[in-house]
C-alpha cells in the first residue's frame, strides 16, 4: 500500500496524461485481483460441496 502513495505524489508533479496513466493501471489491478478472487470463491464452493 505503501508504493502506491508514494506513486501517487509523484504521480502530481508529472503532467495528467501520466496521472491517468496511473489510475487506469490501479484499475486494472483491481479488476484482475476480483477476477482472481471470484476464480478462488468458485473452486471454494466447489470444493465445499463436494
Amino acid at each position: 500500500m505503501a508504493n502506491i502513495r508514494i506513486r501517487s505524489q509523484k504521480s502530481q508533479s508529472k503532467s495528467g496524461s501520466d496521472r491517468i496513466r496511473l489510475k487506469t493501471r490501479i484499475i486494472s489491478k483491481i479488476f484482475i485481483i476480483l477476477y482472481y478472487f471470484k476464480k478462488k470463491m468458485k473452486i471454494l464452493s466447489n470444493t465445499l460441496k463436494n
